[in-house]
C-alpha cells in the first residue's frame, strides 16, 4: 500500500492510514418509523422532534424500465452473480422479476421543520430516485450522470440512507453546480477521469494485473477524492438544520462520511496506485 504520493493534494486529503473500517451507524435508531415497501404505492409521515419527514413512494412505470437510460440493466446487474450461481432457469427469471417487481420510484421526500425545508424529491431535477431494489453485498448508490437518477441501496427512511442519499444527490449538486457552460463541462470532465481511474482499478485488482502508475492517474485520483469530498459538503449543509431532531449523533456522522465512505476511497487510492 502507498503511503506517500507526489501529488501533495493526495497527501493532503485522503484519510490517514486505517485497518479497519468504521462508522456504519449514524444514529442509535433503525428507522424513522414503522414502514414497508410491500404496495405498489404508499406514504408515510414521521415527526421527530420539531421536523416531519413525508415520503411517497411509487412503482416505476413501463416508461421508466425502457425509457430511461440503463435502468433495467444497473437493476439486474445488482442481482447477476446471484444469477450466475443458478443453473435452473426458472429459477433465474424468478430472481430477475423479483428484482423488477421489489423496486419503488420515489414520489416525494420532504424534510420540514419550521425554519427549513429540504425537498430531496425535487433535488435532481429530471432525475429520480429508484430504491428497494436486490442488493448484493457491498454494492454501493450512486448517482447516475447520464440521467441524474440515483440508485440508492438503502432505506430511505432510515438515518444511514437519509445520509446515503443526501451524499448522491450532493454529487448532483458538484456537477451541476453554477450556471456556466464552461464549468460544468470541466466537472463533466472530471467526473469522467474520476470514473474511468475507478474502473481501471476494479479492473486491474479483479485482473490480477500490476497497480496503476501514479504519474498517469493521479489527477484522476485527485479528481475522485475531491468530489466525494465536495458531494459530503452538500450532503452535509443541506442535512444540518434537521439533524438533532433526526437524532443524528455528530461523532457517528463523522465516522461514517470520514471513517467509513472517505476511507474506503482512500484505502482504494493506496491499493492501486503504485
Amino acid at each position: 500500500m502507498k503511503e506517500n504520493f507526489e501529488s501533495e493534494y493526495l497527501n493532503k486529503k485522503l484519510e490517514p492510514v486505517n485497518d479497519v473500517l468504521e462508522g456504519n451507524k449514524v444514529a442509535d435508531y433503525e428507522e424513522f418509523g414503522e414502514h414497508s415497501y410491500d404496495k405498489e404505492s404508499g406514504s408515510f409521515e414521521f415527526t421527530l422532534g420539531e421536523t416531519t419527514v413525508s415520503l411517497k413512494y411509487l412503482k416505476p412505470t413501463i416508461e421508466d424500465l425502457k425509457n430511461k437510460k440503463h435502468l433495467s440493466t444497473t437493476l439486474l446487474n445488482n442481482a447477476i452473480e446471484e444469477i450466475n450461481k443458478i443453473e435452473d432457469m426458472e429459477a433465474a427469471l424468478d430472481i430477475t422479476g423479483k428484482v423488477i417487481d421489489e423496486v419503488r420510484v420515489i414520489e416525494e421526500f420532504i424534510l420540514k421543520n419550521k425554519d427549513e425545508e429540504y425537498n430531496i424529491g425535487e433535488a435532481l431535477g429530471d432525475g429520480k430516485i429508484f430504491f428497494n431494489s436486490y442488493n448484493k453485498p457491498g454494492l454501493s448508490s450512486f448517482l447516475q450522470t447520464e440521467t441524474d437518477n440515483v440508485f440508492l441501496t438503502l432505506d430511505p427512511l432510515t438515518p444511514e440512507g437519509l445520509v446515503s442519499l443526501a451524499h448522491e444527490i450532493g454529487h448532483y449538486k458538484d456537477f451541476n453546480v453554477g450556471g456556466d457552460e464552461d464549468v460544468r463541462e470541466l466537472i463533466k470532465l472530471e467526473y469522467h477521469s474520476a470514473n474511468s481511474f475507478k474502473k481501471a482499478g476494479d479492473l486491474s485488482m479483479k485482473a490480477g494485473l500490476s497497480r496503476l502508475n501514479e504519474k498517469d492517474w493521479s489527477g484522476s485520483a485527485e479528481y475522485l477524492i475531491a468530489h466525494e469530498r465536495a458531494a459530503w459538503g452538500f450532503a452535509l449543509r443541506d442535512l444540518k438544520p434537521f439533524i438533532k431532531d433526526l437524532k443524528i449523533e455528530t461523532k457517528g456522522l463523522d465516522k461514517f462520511v470520514h471513517g467509513r465512505c472517505l476511507q474506503s476511497y482512500s484505502d482504494f487510492i493506496r491499493t492501486i496506485v503504485e
